[in-house]
């Protein structure tokens, strides 16, 4: 009986009420109890305030808003006007917990200079691995199989045609 219930498709009505029940359980229960004290406000920050940002944020008007943003500040300028910054310097800036790159381009140069990959901020022992578990998972979806791959030997030990793909082969007398 018990696995019958578990494999049983719940229909969409079932599902519908289940979650409309579950949202009016959050909707009639009082703030004080969700909220803690009832002094305790949330800080909100909106994004893209100039399109539906802008109802969103005055959905949740009596909490704290402490930040806005939005690509399009010609759009946005109402929803800036209707929340001044005065408003949010109460919050403050979180304080920088990351140094500033120089760029990554940079980075990487001073890093292959220094001899110490470590200091690529890009994470050289990260990314190499990674692209290359990404580019033998082209090779299995080019050849349409499984590929087992060697690291070491960089080679395919069940799928000898993968090195027509992974070495290029030259003509005699075209080495390098």
């Amino acid at each position: 009986m018990k696995d019958e219930k578990k494999n049983k498709n719940i229909s969409r009505r079932e599902f519908m009420g289940t979650a409309t029940a579950a949202v009016a359980a959050f909707t009639f229960v009082p703030k004080r109890v969700l909220a803690g004290s009832a002094g305790n406000k949330l800080n909100i920050a909106g994004i893209g305030v100039g399109g539906r940002g802008a109802s969103d944020l005055r959905a949740v008007e009596s909490e704290n808003i402490v930040a806005l943003c939005d690509v399009d500040l010609d759009r946005a300028k109402g929803t800036i006007k209707r929340y001044p910054e005065s408003r949010m310097k109460e919050y403050g800036r979180p304080p920088e917990m990351l140094p500033r790159s120089v760029g990554h381009h940079q980075e990487w140069i001073d890093a292959c200079k220094a001899g110490k990959p470590e200091n690529a901020k890009s994470g050289f022992w990260y990314a190499g691995p990674f692209v290359e578990a990404l580019l033998v998972g082209n090779l299995a979806v080019r050849l349409k199989k499984r590929v087992e791959w060697d690291s070491k030997t960089m080679r395919s030990p069940n799928c000898p045609e993968a090195d027509n793909y992974i070495t290029k082969f030259y003509r005699a007398g075209w080495t390098l």
